[in-house]
């Protein structure tokens, strides 16, 4: 099988790096006549339409990377094929898309809704926005009034009683940091929050090294009988950007799911989360390139790396090019993904996708299979059912999970 899609420019170095990106496809192994029919169904779905609208000469992409079609079919999207391979899906007279987008929690947020009603559309995009609003609110460490700053500025003084939406965060952050061997660490806020990416200001070696103590998760204690959380040193402070915005999209995609909405998505910064398909095809979601420059990067075809069909699931990419900057001594690059072991930015990886069922989960894991580079982050995504890993190394090689397979 082909690349469908190949975007490519002046490639070199990253051209023989990337030359093996082909088509992959998820083989069930357990399933030979299954996967083989997923195959044909995906070459009449997408890629012959896809082949058609490429025919002519393609634009080249700004950086040397090319772009690829990803097959991946997923449980939920191999049962969605399964149900409507035989019949043809009618197209609602009414209905429409409705989007809007808004900047909350540090990045741009989207939704996507699959409506036949204006009005109730419009209503339902502002819940969307308003749950959105309220997660930052609550989770913020900007905020002074967000109920996270309140436990980092109490909990070593006193255990704090928290929401049960705060306790279940915390729980799934202690599970990550537990399965991640430490890779996932919200405590690394101790000496995160000393970065400015802005004003592109990093914390010196003596301040990391007074506060590299206060990094551990061992550091805090949960108390399930009061719902309180507790921190052992008073330098401690935590940080839930790492999995709030996977938490979000979750939350605004079962709130539109409640509301008899069949077709949606919602996306933070680099977390997606997918209800249902694209009205009878899959939805195209993109890997950014994460060395995009120049003028045309405004273009949302050129930024992708590759794109992958997907239905009904979430993913999460970590990367080291959303929030940086380039030390004027080292000319290394300094941005936001933070080796807890170190109090530094990590430099393996420059970028990690998580596809699965939650957002809850792509999102923690993508940061720590970031952190973790790659021969240790495969190891932990092959012990995690139901997902899988595309991982960009910063030699511009691209590494994949083992549900993730070269068909030839």
């Amino acid at each position: 099988m082909k690349t469908v899609i190949s975007l490519s420019g002046n490639n070199d170095f990253f051209l023989s790096a990337l030359a093996t990106c082909e088509l992959l496809l998820r083989w069930r192994r357990n399933s030979l006549t299954s996967s083989l029919i997923l195959t044909v169904i995906f070459w009449l779905v997408v890629v012959l339409p896809v082949s058609a609208n490429h025919s002519q000469q393609t634009p080249k992409l700004p950086i040397p990377f090319e772009q690829h079609v990803l097959s991946y079919t997923s449980l939920s999207t191999q049962k969605t094929l399964h149900q409507t391979s035989g019949s043809k899906v009618a197209k609602p007279i009414n209905f429409r898309w409705y989007v809007d987008e808004w900047p909350i929690m540090g990045t741009e947020v989207s939704a996507r809704i699959h409506h036949d009603q204006a009005e109730e559309a419009r209503l339902l995009l502002k819940h969307v926005r308003e749950e959105m609003q309220r997660i930052d609110n609550t989770y913020s460490p900007y905020k002074p009034n967000s109920e996270l700053s309140r436990v980092n500025r109490l909990a070593s003084q006193a255990p704090q009683k928290v929401s049960d939406e705060f306790y279940a965060l915390i729980k799934k952050a202690l599970w990550v940091y537990e399965r991640s061997a430490g890779a996932f660490d919200i405590t690394y806020a101790s000496v995160g929050h000393l970065y400015n990416y802005r004003k592109a200001e990093a914390p010196t070696d003596d301040e990391i090294k007074a506060l590299k103590p206060a990094i551990g998760s061992v550091g805090i204690t949960l108390n399930d009988r009061h719902q309180s959380v507790y921190f052992s040193d008073e330098r401690i402070k935590i940080d839930l950007g790492g999995l709030a915005k996977g938490y979000a999209v979750d939350s605004a995609i079962t709130l539109l799911a409640k509301s008899g909405i069949k077709h949606a998505s919602v996306s933070a910064g680099g977390d997606t989360r997918l209800l249902g398909d694209y009205v009878g095809r899959p939805w195209m979601v993109g890997i950014k390139n994460p060395r995009l420059v120049g003028a045309s990067s405004n273009n949302w075809e050129e930024q992708q790396v590759m794109k992958i069909p997907m239905i009904n699931e979430a993913i999460s990419t970590s990367g080291d090019y959303e929030r940086f900057f380039i030390d004027d001594d080292t000319r290394e690059r300094v941005h936001h993904i933070i080796d807890p072991g170190t109090g530094k930015s990590t430099n393996e990886m420059m970028s990690v996708s998580v596809i699965g069922p939650e957002g809850f989960n792509t999102d923690p894991l993508s940061t720590a299979l970031f952190v973790l580079g790659f021969e240790k982050g495969l190891e932990l995504i092959e012990k995690i059912p139901g997902y899988e890993a595309i991982f960009i190394r910063r030699d511009g090689q691209v590494k994949y999970s083992s549900g993730l397979v070269n068909p030839e």
